[in-house]
């Protein structure tokens, strides 16, 4: 029985991922769908994730985790073969940005910064970066737990003095879009 071929992978929403692929066989009973979060080989690389019908040539996997590179095969079967898999294709799901920044003053006269985060990755880390007065950005606080939802940033307030902050959600395969609040009185 003949692979398919042409597999291709792309982002399809938040936690889901497209496939698409040429069916090269004319006797297939069906398609098996192959992923793994580390590119492989062999077969025994990657776990099958779905079972989908003859001359089907698309495929989306979902609930997957965000901000996450997958890998992906597919080979064709019958009720007594399956073909060689496919070549590998691969792509990252999206990474959401942290929402709801909120920037205040507490009783130290400290600046304290809050946000939503709305990812469900473990991996990576949230970095947060101060301008003052529009300023140019730096680095302020770096590698805070995926978890972390607020920081007191040290930076103590001066009357006057606009602050700016920009968040950034990393994991090891991909950045969300920054987001900015602002605090100035």
């Amino acid at each position: 029985i003949t692979p398919p071929t042409n597999l291709s992978v792309t982002q399809a929403s938040e936690n889901q991922l497209d496939l698409s692929w040429t069916d090269n066989s004319d006797s297939e009973d069906g398609f098996y769908i192959y992923r793994a979060e580390s590119s492989g080989t062999a077969k025994s690389d990657y776990t099958q994730v779905a079972d989908v019908a003859v001359d089907t040539t698309v495929y989306t996997d979902t609930n997957l985790e965000d901000g996450e590179r997958f890998y992906y095969r597919v080979s064709a079967y019958t009720s007594d073969s399956e073909s060689d898999l496919s070549g590998e294709d691969s792509a990252t799901t999206i990474l959401p940005s942290p929402t709801n920044v909120d920037v205040f003053v507490d009783s130290d006269d400290e600046l304290n910064v809050t946000w939503t985060n709305n990812d469900d990755s473990t991996d990576g880390s949230i970095d947060l970066e101060l301008a003052t007065d529009s300023g140019s950005y730096s680095t302020t606080i770096s590698n805070l737990s995926p978890s972390t939802t607020s920081v007191d940033t040290g930076d103590v307030y001066n009357s006057g003095t606009l602050y700016e902050y920009r968040i950034e959600r990393n994991t090891s395969h991909t950045s969300s879009a920054s987001v900015e609040a602002g605090f100035v009185k």
